[in-house]
């Protein structure tokens, strides 16, 4: 949790919510409390953009597909694992 992604020197990519480091997936909780607004969903684009341009694939989860069971995510994040390893 909180996971803390950085560049080759050591510069602050992002601090992710969950990751999986060995395969470079981030994982992102987008609540909508945090993450609805113009200014927060432009800032989120920033940090996944820089995420990308640093080769790690980010995953958003949000409240309502975790609530149903998180089955769809799941099946996203084990072929983005896949992929990875």
């Amino acid at each position: 949790m909180q996971y803390e992604i950085r560049d080759e020197r050591g510069a602050l990519i992002a601090r992710v919510d969950a990751a999986y480091p060995q395969a470079r997936i981030a994982i992102e909780y987008d609540s909508k409390q945090e993450h609805s607004n113009e200014f927060q969903l432009a800032k989120d684009a920033r940090r996944r953009n820089a995420l990308a341009a640093a080769g790690w694939v980010t995953l958003a989860a949000r409240w309502a597909d975790l609530s149903r069971g998180g089955t769809l995510f799941c099946t996203h994040l084990r072929a983005a694992l896949r992929r990875g390893a």
